[in-house]
């Protein structure tokens, strides 16, 4: 079982925490599809993101990115997993408000990104918010 934790919601944008309760054991769902554009960052712990005939390891080092649609499945090892991570989500209509904004569409990227240097100030002005 997952825990959500929502920590900041205001004009469809979104910071949530999602962790794994230690008394609970977990099974991974068969597959999972998101509903919203998200940027995840891991801040413990890792599992293994399938998408297609794709594997990856997903842990501190890298993000967790997600689109409305995207279908995807996450194994952990064991039933009681320790990963923790943190989720800036948007909804599609904020997505298209930065696309009219800028005059182009935004770049699909894809599922699992390196954390940068940039990309980790990013996730310290979000805790500090």
């Amino acid at each position: 079982m997952i825990a959500e934790h929502r920590l900041w919601s205001g004009g469809g944008v979104g910071i949530r925490r999602y962790d794994h309760p230690s008394d609970r054991a977990h099974r991974d769902p068969r597959e999972e599809v998101s509903t919203w554009h998200a940027v995840s960052f891991i801040e413990r712990g890792s599992f293994d993101l399938f998408h297609g005939r794709r594997r990856w390891r997903i842990d501190a080092a890298s993000l967790f990115v997600t689109r409305p649609g995207f279908a995807y499945r996450c194994a952990h090892d064991g039933s009681h997993p320790d990963d923790v991570s943190l989720s800036l989500y948007y909804e599609p209509a904020a997505r298209e408000q930065i696309e009219s904004a800028i005059g182009r569409r935004l770049a699909v990227p894809p599922p699992v990104v390196p954390r940068t240097d940039r990309l980790a100030y990013l996730r310290l002005r979000l805790l500090a918010a």
